[in-house]
Order: structure tokens, then C-alpha cells, then sequence
């Protein structure tokens, strides 16, 4: 018997792999966003074999702290020895039905596949045993080294305040609301979902992959109407969170993974969220990057390759044209800010860039140039204040999400689309001051600071420590 909090879904290769199950062996708490949701990173992962002789030995689950005692002269009938709780048994039984209810063509060709290299020779079984190690190895590593997954067991993570806001769907199962985009173990649920049985919604997880951190703060809030300090300053607390979510579409690492595919996803695409609590009060401000919606690569194995265009501008229009549909769907309009170099090996990227905008021609289309390189050079970064002083007016008409207990006040309308080649570190620290500008705004609008004041020094060193990690952890998912 052990415990394990959350089942993240079935790993199965055809003739590679065989099927087992994903479980969450251990997670860390990160916090609670309002409501009382409460939010995990999975920290370690375990599998069960769907079959008693595909290598029960490796599962290793802490014990439970509750049956433990009573269990010690008992012996283990399986991973969770839960057989007197009905319910129970009657849900786990509905998943292990549904994992071996895979009886298709796929399965068939699975077992031809093994049946063709003769796994019952003792040295191409322990091949595949190696071969399968190895996997599984592989498959812990990204959980436990990369500090990307996390999950919530009642709130939604990958959907923004205010999708969540408009959707307005109670009394449905978390799994059901989700954006798919960010509902990175979908296809590990399959079998699950195709049930459409209530009974299996309780085991199905939306895991996200990205970043999320949540931090409590103090300001002082004793100033005058005249923004002089009071004598006796007053002091608030409220909540600072940061959630990451990159997309599960045409992932992989960069040099690998680089542009657009034909159905309009793109590579490194992530949704970033700040959300400010404060009271019965929710701010939040929306932003996403991804990279260069075109058809380019960067092959070769040397340092920093250039870049080059894969195919004609006809082909690469509709690709083009598919992905910011689908923004402008989404976000209603899009800020695109491109930090490319305009001059060197970047230049035909960026140049390829500005002809597909001017040809999609939407009136939706906010289109922006910064050589992040040219102004920064010698990292003065500081020098993004230029950028922001430009953007001052879109900021204002883009807006916020701002809700109360009696719901929506405002509304973000537009988000900026930012990158650069690779859509990490600069696209980071522009996204950060843009985060910072409409923070300033949403502190005066809660009177958290006066009209005009300045965000103080103790809550912008959090504020950078969280777009800091932020960045760290959203490269080492696309290094």
C-alpha cells in the first residue's frame, strides 16, 4: 500500500514500451490562489504496470501514514490495498478497464512488431529491457530536474482570471473547462476521457507545464489624499503570483524546435499571468511569447547557426495567417513586439516578419520593432524604459483584468506578443517591464500607492525575483 497525489496518465510506446501508469510519488505545495486552491509542483513520479509481470518491482510509493500500522501484519495485495472501500475499487477498476480497452490496429501492430524481433531471445529481451530503463530514466529526469510541472486537484490552471471569468461554468469538471493548449497530459488521458464517465473525472489531472510562484507582501498605505506620508503609516498585505504556461504544441528544445507548423502552432509559445490579491480584490495582466510564427530553422551543429527560411511566402501567409487568427480569437488583439536584430544573421528572420504582417493586414495588428541588442548593448537594460514610453497609450487602452466578489470591473483587452530569436532572455526582461508598468497602474487603482507614486522598493525586489525565476526555469524547459 502507498500514497500518491495524482494520477497524471498512461505512458505506453507500441512495441517499445509497454503500458503503464504515471502516478505523482511526491509534490511540493506553492501556494493558494483565492478561493482556497491550493497549487502543487510534482516534485517525483512512479509507474505501475498494467500487468502483474511487467516489473511490479519498480513501483515505490511512500507508505500510507494512516494504514500503516494496522497493515503491518497484513499481507500487500497491491499498490493500494483500498479493497474494502467500494467506491474506490469500482473508480480504479473503471481506469485499469479503460487502459486495457486499447484493443486497435495500433495494439495489433504492436504485437506484431514484438512478435518480428523475437523478444523471447534472451538477448533481445534484455535490449528492450535496457531500451525501457532508459525511457522511464528519461521520463524521471524531467520530472525531477526541471521543476516545470504542477497541477491544482480544484482550480484551473491554465486558464486566465478572466477566461475563467467569461466561461462562467460551474457545477462542470475541472478537466472539462480547461485550455487545451495548456492541458499538458491530455493525450496521457485519453483513454480516460473517451470514457465520458463521471466517475472517471476525479482521476483526471490538468497538469500545466511552466512556472507559477506566489508571494505575500507588505506595503505601507499611510499616505495622505495629498500622497504626503501620515504620521502613523498603515501597513496592507497582498498576494503576488506569477503562472507560466507553455503551450504542449510543437514543443522541443530550441536549434530543434524553432517556427511554425502547418496547423499555426509555433514553437516556445507560453501564456505568462500576473495576478495581484488584495483583499476581495484580483488584478491581472496577461502576456504571451512563442517564436517568429514563420517557417525557419537553425540547422547545423555549430554555435548559434544562422537562421534560414524553410519554405516560400505563399505556403508560410496561410501558416501565418492561422496562428494570429487564433490569437486575435483568443486575446482580441495582439501587440506583436519583435526584439530580433536588424541587422546581421537575425535580419532575415525579422525581415520575413514585417512582410507577413503587412500582408495579413489586420487592423487588429499592433506591430513593433525594438533591436533589443542595439539599445541595450553593454546590458543597460534600462534602456527597455524607451520601449515602454513608446507603448505608454497601448498599455492604457489594453487595460486589465480587475475583479471583486460582485464581479468584472474591467476587462484586458489585447495582449503583447513578444519575442526575439529564442523568446527567453530578452523577451523576459521587456515582458518584465511591462508587467512592472501595469503593475504601478493596478497599485494605484487598489490605493496601494497615490496617484503617481512609485511601487516600493521591498515589493519590486519580489516582483524581479519572480520574473527572474521565471525566466530561469522557462530556459532550461526550451534549452
Amino acid at each position: 500500500m502507498g500514497v500518491f497525489y495524482g494520477f497524471v496518465g498512461k505512458v505506453q510506446l507500441d512495441s517499445v514500451l509497454r503500458s503503464r501508469l504515471m502516478l505523482i510519488k511526491q509534490c511540493a505545495f506553492v501556494g493558494e490562489l483565492l478561493g482556497g486552491h491550493k497549487i502543487y509542483k510534482i516534485q517525483s513520479i512512479t509507474f505501475v504496470p498494467l500487468r502483474e509481470t511487467d516489473g511490479a518491482s519498480e513501483i515505490s510509493l511512500d507508505p500510507c501514514k494512516k494504514h500503516q500500522k494496522s497493515r503491518k501484519t497484513e499481507k500487500s495485495g497491491g499498490l493500494f490495498d483500498l479493497q474494502q472501500k467500494a467506491a474506490f475499487t469500482k473508480t480504479w477498476g473503471t481506469i485499469k478497464s479503460a487502459t486495457n480497452t486499447i484493443k486497435s490496429t495500433t495494439q495489433q501492430a504492436a504485437a506484431l512488431a514484438a512478435s518480428q524481433v523475437k523478444l523471447g531471445r534472451r538477448s533481445d529481451s534484455k535490449d528492450r529491457e535496457r531500451f525501457e530503463r532508459r525511457i522511464l530514466e528519461e521520463l524521471h529526469k524531467i520530472f525531477t530536474e526541471t521543476d516545470s510541472f504542477y497541477f491544482s486537484l480544484s482550480g484551473d490552471l491554465t486558464n486566465s482570471l478572466q477566461q475563467q471569468y467569461n466561461m462562467k461554468a460551474e457545477g462542470i469538471p475541472l478537466w472539462k473547462k480547461v485550455d487545451d493548449r495548456f492541458f499538458w497530459n491530455r493525450n496521457m488521458l485519453e483513454d480516460l476521457i473517451k470514457l465520458e464517465d463521471p466517475k472517471a473525472d476525479f482521476w483526471i489531472v490538468p497538469i500545466i507545464q511552466g512556472f507559477v510562484q506566489i508571494e505575500n507582501c507588505q506595503v505601507e498605505v499611510g499616505f495622505e489624499s495629498s500622497g504626503v506620508a501620515a504620521v502613523e503609516p498603515k501597513f496592507e498585505t497582498f498576494t503576488l503570483t506569477l503562472i507560466s504556461r507553455r503551450s504542449r504544441f510543437r514543443a522541443g528544445t530550441r536549434y530543434k524546435r524553432r517556427g511554425v507548423d502547418e496547423s499555426g502552432k509555433c514553437a516556445n509559445y507560453v501564456e505568462t499571468e500576473q495576478i495581484i490579491s488584495h483583499h476581495h480584490h484580483q488584478v491581472s495582466f496577461v502576456q504571451v511569447r512563442g517564436s517568429v510564427p514563420i517557417f525557419w530553422s537553425q540547422p547545423g551543429y555549430k554555435y548559434r547557426p544562422p537562421p534560414r527560411l524553410d519554405k516560400g511566402e505563399a505556403e508560410t501567409q496561410v501558416a501565418f495567417e492561422k496562428h494570429f487568427e487564433e490569437e486575435l480569437s483568443i486575446y482580441q488583439k495582439v501587440c506583436i513586439v519583435s526584439l530580433i536584430e536588424q541587422a546581421g544573421k537575425e535580419k532575415i528572420v525579422g525581415d520575413s516578419y514585417t512582410n507577413h504582417v503587412f500582408n495579413f493586414n489586420s487592423p487588429d495588428l499592433i506591430y513593433v520593432t525594438f533591436d533589443f541588442h542595439e539599445y541595450c548593448r553593454g546590458m543597460h537594460f534600462e534602456n527597455v524604459s524607451v520601449l515602454v514610453a513608446n507603448l505608454v497609450d497601448v498599455i492604457r487602452e489594453m487595460k486589465f483584468c480587475w475583479l471583486d466578489r460582485e464581479g468584472l470591473i474591467c476587462s484586458q483587452k489585447g495582449v503583447f506578443r513578444v519575442n526575439c530569436i529564442d523568446c527567453l532572455d530578452r523577451t523576459n526582461v521587456v515582458q518584465t517591464a511591462f508587467a512592472k508598468a501595469v503593475m504601478e497602474i493596478q497599485f494605484s487603482k487598489l490605493g496601494l500607492i497615490p496617484p503617481e507614486g512609485v511601487v516600493p522598493a521591498n515589493v519590486r525586489n519580489t516582483f524581479q525575483l519572480l520574473w527572474a525565476n521565471n525566466g530561469d526555469t522557462i530556459s532550461k524547459q526550451y534549452a
